[in-house]
């Protein structure tokens, strides 16, 4: 018979409790139920029951018109009154990429004329990600490369930089995004990114609330696809494994993973 000693299974113990205890999942989906739950899908979104990862369900959304008719997922927030989040999803883009996409589109609280929005664009002239737009979605941006934007009072610290992210090509990529929204006024946002696992971009000090927002105001809500353009061929944007939460579920799973360092002892 084998035991554990006392020691290794309290670590073990405390350690499950330690990144299990203060997670909030605000939404998470493979779609394999057939249903997007709290996401809303317009008319050019569709679940698909093949196609996903593994050939699994996933939804897809079908770009075939320049505009935003048809072309938002959106996921409210407000609810859960958070100023950050860890979103995950994996991804393809399907056919060849004409007019660029939003991606993904954080909005703030609707208080102000500008909603303090955060886009992770794809280029709608090279169809890459290359920048993240901010602060009323077109009064400010910060390029991936660390280079100034197009208006010298929007700022943030590049910690991680790249020439741009390219997501085309027909194959599955994993992308995580962890968004801070700044106390107003402030520069204490952050938006970081990572694809298949590798930090691509990272900054903080991002001014990216407006000094006329409220402070008990949340972010309201996230948006996928979303605009494009101009389109003169059809192409799809999918979806797959999408998670929105408090913390890192990456990390706490692989912190949760089976501990190595557990002694047995001979009864």
């Amino acid at each position: 018979m084998i035991k554990l000693t006392i020691p290794s299974l309290l670590a073990a113990v405390a350690l499950l409790v330690a990144t299990s205890s203060f997670a909030a999942i605000f939404y998470q989906n493979d779609f394999n139920n057939q249903s997007a739950g709290a996401l809303s899908l317009d008319s050019s979104w569709q679940i698909m029951t093949s196609g996903g990862i593994g050939n699994s369900a996933a939804i897809r959304l079908t770009y075939n018109k320049a505009g935003t008719s048809g072309t938002q997922a959106v996921l409210p927030l407000s609810a859960f009154n958070t100023q950050e989040f860890w979103l995950e999803f994996d991804t393809k883009i399907e056919g060849t990429m004409n007019g660029g996409m939003k991606f993904v589109k954080v909005f703030g609280s609707l208080s102000t004329p500008s909603q303090n929005n955060s886009t992770f664009i794809m280029d709608y002239n090279d169809n890459i990600m290359n920048r993240v737009c901010y602060y009323g979605d077109t009064i400010c941006e910060k390029r991936l490369d660390g280079s100034p934007g197009y208006d010298a009072s929007c700022h943030a610290t590049p910690v991680t930089t790249v020439s741009s992210i390219d997501l085309r090509g027909g194959t599955w990529h994993h992308v995580k995004i962890h968004f801070v929204r700044a106390a107003p006024g402030t520069d204490s946002g952050e938006y970081r990114i990572w694809i298949d696992g590798v930090e691509k971009a990272y900054f903080t000090k991002v001014n990216n609330n407006s000094p006329t927002e409220s402070a008990t105001s949340s972010i309201s809500a996230i948006t996928f696809g979303d605009y494009t353009n101009s389109n003169d061929s059809t192409w799809y944007f999918w979806i797959d494994n999408l998670s929105v939460s408090s913390t890192d579920l990456t990390s706490s799973l692989t912190a949760l993973a089976p501990p190595t360092n557990l002694k047995a002892t001979p009864m």
